[in-house]
């Protein structure tokens, strides 16, 4: 007996299904509910929610898939919603506040509401603070404290527990913040696309694709930026406001209003530079703008830019603009640097005005009066750091929503489409353009249609012929509305597809070329192949029609782009209205035949078609009208035989086709024919596995026949190698990394190989890169340095003076520096990874918009337009802040009476300004390190292949070759 087929598997024992019990399937946070939106207050309030992803980063390096999804109130569609039912952009607002900032404002007004609570709440605490302070010093001097309580170490609780609500609720506050200023970038950025769809070809002719792409890129950036540090600019006043406040109520009232002068006179000056700034903010962004378009039109036309040898003289022509740009930074930093400076020191000009009038009204003052003194004034001091920079992004802001403001009234295409209707007779017309004048754009010189007066019957197929520059793209365009109407009336009855004469292809496989986001349907797909002539190509293609499709369809010949648009056309379901821009003209006068049959009269029939010949007019006897243009007005119109006698120079064009041509068409529609055979097999022997087939062509159509490559990311922490090349361009001097570090990282750009870079990488990626991730160089990281040293050595000084009291003191800080650098630590392998996909998912929408832009006029025409990580690191930082407080106030009532007075003050007073201070070393660590990421991205322009040049002439390369 064969016992190999015999063989039955053992049933599994009761240990085994236990273990395989205890070891669930581990679902990816992607397809995991995002935990904030079951999250209780407590765990918010200390950010607890997010601590699964900050464990699983500290293991692994993140990936999208370890990417919660987006909370429901925080996608896109909830807050586009949220801001349209508020917006009203011809609505002026008091204090010319732009009508987008105004809008979102009302939208959110129950998270801003909740924000600026948490501030003032904040503010308080720190006024809380200093009072406690003031108590406590009377308790360590032996004297009656201001709130009668004999026991320091209530006192101290007193102190402990106003420093953790002022910790906690700051933290709270810039979480919040953080999640409404996404929710503004992911606003601007979704309406800014949505105008972009709907812009006139007039306002297109006023936006070009680089201008617009800086809206997307660094303008949403900058009003994010705002929001983000946004609370400073109200709770900077408040805390201003409590201090006076404190001063007159604990001292004098003339040194109070001698403070509240001098933080008037500080804060005017203060608004006067931000103003300043803001003037600047705007030169630099039409620069920022003009630069851009150079630079998206340069990758665009790199083909024929590298055809006459051009990079030096494009190279030199962005220098230029880049020189301006840098010229206007400069101005930007050092307006920035007074800005910080004249905040910085306000406090000691504070102390120093305060004790002195006091002094000299009441001729003395007590070691506890100065020192409560010093506790108020750094209230102030918190604030007057970081507020520099949040009057900085505020004058930023500002002008990127004027920007945004003025972009959104931009005029837009208005279309009238009547639907077309079963019931209608053959006389019912399609279309009517009667008495119309069309200027291709604003200029009095420009291209005109004059007096166009058309109407077309429904399901006619209809020709327009003229010579070149006659108008017969502009009649199209004008029908599809792309052109500025004047006068005259345009329908449209019904659905319409359009195939333009300058093809668009997208970026996607040439399968989702042909479906264009519509539902696959097999038979039908087979049908449309064969029509257009498409299968023989399929064979072709590496992959067939799962081949990756490069940028403006740079791996297709012409013919195959005409017939992949043509194909998309015809795949269109419900469409009543063809428009063909002269798409034969790029095909062999056979496949055009065959094209025309088999599409244009077989399966777009009972359509009404408009077709543009400048070419094939043998074709003209099929018309049921023909159109003839000349110089933007219609020369004549009617049947065939008419408009042959009104011009007999037409048949001097005709061509007929035969010999071996027709041999050759007649295969084609044989392979075309086996290909819908085995679709139709294939949707019939199988028809319970379609949607599992779907899936799983979809699967590997995304993983085969690639073309372009998924962009480069770093991985792990930003690499010392990153810091050094930043430095050594620099010499520590920002403003000339600027100018060295684009100009290098531009010219390599433009001496890459065209077939091993340019076509295997989208444009939105190194657009991007010379957009967002270059101002990130520019403007952040300049700011972020600066941040850094001032908040490190302010942290340093205060934690020195705060161990005055007792070598005990200092040597409690070891534990919890070792706390602090474990915490870091733990943190930063997350959010460098976060920070570099969030670079590298940023990629494909202004890929997509870069692709939307030129391909508008299809798109249009087939009405197709249709930071929380932080807040854990900040909280746990704030927290051990608390400790330091906790332990030398400890400190200092448990010894009572055996540390002097004045060591007392300094070290209590010195310890109250840690609130915040060690969490913000600890930000601008992390934020430094995640701006390197943008220079890191950058660099990675120096590892591209360049072209070699020989230095010689074709012609002695030609000689070489002999």
């Amino acid at each position: 007996m064969d016992t190999k087929h015999d063989y039955v598997k053992a049933p599994p024992t009761p240990d085994a299904l236990s273990r395989e019990s205890t070891q669930p399937e581990v679902v990816p946070f992607s397809q995991q509910p995002n935990p904030l939106e079951r999250a209780s207050f407590l765990s918010v309030l200390v950010a607890q929610w997010v601590y699964p992803m900050i464990s699983l980063g500290s293991k692994k390096i993140l990936e999208m898939e370890d990417m919660w999804p987006l909370c429901s109130r925080d996608s896109c569609q909830a807050v586009e919603a949220r801001f349209r039912r508020v917006y009203a952009p011809d609505k002026h607002h008091i204090f010319g506040i732009s009508p987008v900032a105004m809008a979102f404002a009302v939208a959110f007004r129950e998270e801003l509401t909740v924000m600026f609570t948490g501030g003032m709440l904040y503010v308080v605490a720190l006024g809380m603070q200093s009072y406690v302070a003031q108590g406590l010093l009377e308790f360590l001097n032996n004297e009656e404290n201001i709130f009668h309580i004999s026991s320091g170490y209530w006192l101290m609780a007193m102190m402990t527990g106003s420093s953790l609500v002022a910790v906690l609720s700051l933290n709270y506050v810039f979480f919040l913040s953080a999640r409404i200023g996404v929710n503004l970038r992911s606003l601007t950025m979704s309406i800014i696309y949505d105008k972009a769809l709907k812009l006139s070809s007039e306002a297109r002719q006023e936006y070009t694709t680089g201008e617009v792409l800086t809206l997307m890129s660094v303008d949403t950036e900058r009003v994010f930026h705002f929001v983000d540090h946004g609370p400073w600019l109200v709770m900077g006043p408040l805390g201003f406001a409590i201090s006076i406040m404190l001063v007159g109520v604990l001292f004098d009232f003339y040194s109070s209003i001698a403070g509240a002068l001098i933080l008037i006179v500080v804060m005017t000056l203060s608004v006067q530079q931000g103003e300043r700034i803001a003037k600047l903010q705007k030169q630099l962004l039409k620069v920022i703008d003009e630069r851009v378009k150079v630079t998206s039109e340069a990758l665009q036309g790199i083909r024929v830019m590298k055809f006459y040898a051009w990079e030096d003289s494009l190279a030199q022509r962005v220098d230029k603009l880049r020189v301006r740009e840098v010229a206007l930074l400069r101005k930007f930093h050092l307006y920035q640097v007074i800005n910080t400076v004249m905040l910085f020191v306000t406090p000691t000009y504070l102390s120093g005005v305060t004790l002195g009038l006091y002094m000299l009204i009441r001729n003395d003052i007590t070691v506890v009066q100065a020192f409560t003194l010093i506790a108020v004034v750094n209230i102030c001091r918190t604030a007057l750091n970081q507020l520099p920079q949040a009057i900085g992004d505020y004058s930023k802001a500002k002008i990127s929503f004027a920007r945004i403001d003025q972009f959104l009234l931009a005029i837009e295409d208005i279309v009238v489409v009547t639907p077309a209707r079963e019931d209608q007779g053959g006389d019912d017309m399609e279309e009517v353009v009667k008495s119309t004048a069309l200027p291709d754009g604003q200029q009095p010189q420009g291209f005109r249609l004059e007096g166009v007066n058309l109407e077309i019957e429904r399901g006619a197929l209809v020709m327009v012929v003229g010579r070149v520059g006659a108008g017969k793209s502009s009649l199209m365009n004008a029908i599809l509305e792309e052109m500025p109407q004047t006068s005259g009336v345009l329908e449209i009855g019904g659905r319409v597809a359009y195939v333009s004469q300058d093809t668009w292809i997208r970026n996607a496989t040439l399968r989702d070329n042909i479906l264009f986001e519509q539902y696959y349907d097999p038979e039908r797909y087979a049908q449309v192949l064969e029509a257009s002539q498409l299968a023989m190509d399929l064979k072709a293609l590496p992959n067939g029609d799962s081949t990756e499709i490069g940028e403006r369809g740079i791996n297709l010949s012409g013919g195959q782009k005409a017939r992949v648009a043509i194909a998309r056309a015809m795949y269109r379901k419900g469409t009543d209205v063809l428009i063909l821009d002269d798409p034969l003209s790029a095909v062999d006068p056979h496949v055009a035949h065959a094209i025309f049959d088999k599409c244009i009269v077989g399966m777009a029939g009972d359509q009404t078609r408009l077709l543009v010949l400048n070419s094939h007019y043998d074709l003209l006897p099929s018309a049921d009208h023909i159109v003839v243009m000349r110089d933007g007005v219609v020369a004549y119109q009617g049947p065939y035989n008419d408009v042959l006698a009104q011009f007999p120079q037409l048949t001097m064009d005709l061509v007929s086709i035969g010999g071996d041509g027709n041999d050759e068409l007649e295969k084609v529609p044989e392979s075309s024919a086996a290909v819908e055979a085995e679709a139709r097999r294939s949707s019939e022997d199988k028809p319970k596995e379609a949607d599992a087939v779907q899936e799983t062509e979809e699967n590997e159509r995304n993983t085969s026949g690639r073309l372009i490559r998924a962009e480069d990311r770093v991985k792990g922490k930003v690499s010392g190698r990153v810091y050094k090349s930043y430095f050594d361009e620099t010499g520590f001097n920002g403003i000339v990394v600027m100018v060295h570090m684009h100009d290098d990282l531009f010219r390599r750009v433009l001496r890459a190989p065209v077939t091993r870079y340019f076509d295997v990488t989208p444009m939105g990626q190194i657009l991007n890169r010379f957009s967002n991730d270059l101002d990130q160089m520019d403007t952040m990281l300049p700011q972020e340095y600066q941040l850094l040293l001032q908040n490190v050595s302010l942290a340093l000084g205060a934690l020195a003076v705060s161990a005055f009291a007792s070598y005990w003191i200092a040597l409690t800080y070891i534990p919890i520096f070792g706390i602090f650098l474990f915490i870091g630590q733990y943190f930063k392998k997350t959010s460098s990874e976060i920070k570099r996909l969030e670079g590298v998912t940023r990629t494909p929408v202004y890929n997509l918009f870069s692709e939307t832009l030129s391909g508008l006029a299809t798109i249009r025409a087939f009405r197709m337009e249709g930071n929380f990580i932080n807040r854990w690191l900040a909280t746990r930082l704030d927290l051990l802040t608390v400790l330091i407080i906790f332990v030398v106030t400890l400190y200092l009532v448990a010894t009572v009476g055996s540390v002097g007075s004045l060591t007392s003050g300094l070290s209590l007073t010195y310890s109250l300004m840690l609130t915040s201070m060690v969490q913000w070393v600890m930000r601008s660590v992390d934020r430094t390190d995640n701006a390197m990421t943008s220079v890191e991205r950058l660099l990675f322009f120096r590892q591209i292949e360049s072209e070699v040049d020989t230095g010689k002439t074709v012609a002695e390369l030609l000689t070489e070759e002999k």
